[in-house]
């Protein structure tokens, strides 16, 4: 199991990084149709985004905490759970817009139901 959390833990440190790659983007190099936004909507939504990063990285974080301590806590199995489940979520509603995002998303989540629940 303890692998298994370090290369889930891993795999989210790559997403979150990959995630503000493409908030950069998006956001500061003005490639996107975000820009066309109302700003009362833009705003927000750049910062959500970037709650993102912060939440893929707090989950590597986690993992690698559990990774040496064990997902002991009925806590720490629902937190991966709604971790899978919000991976798992975010790959169907990234396909439904063809967004090429709907891979890492929907690998993170059967990576962190392996790693938490199957191991």
């Amino acid at each position: 199991m303890a692998a298994a959390l370090k290369a889930t833990a891993l795999l989210n440190t790559l997403i979150a990084i990959g995630h503000g790659i493409k908030g950069i983007e998006m956001f500061v190099k003005n490639q996107t149709p975000v820009q066309t936004l109302p700003r009362a909507t833009a705003v927000p939504y750049r910062i959500g985004w970037f709650q993102g990063c912060a939440l893929f990285s707090i989950l590597a974080l986690l993992n690698l905490r559990w990774s040496t301590t064990g997902l002991d806590h009925t806590t720490d199995k629902l937190i991966a759970a709604l971790a899978s489940g919000t991976y798992i979520c975010s790959s169907y509603f990234y396909r439904t817009v063809g967004d090429s995002a709907q891979w890492p998303t929907l690998v993170g989540g059967i990576a962190q139901i392996y790693a938490a629940f199957i191991v």
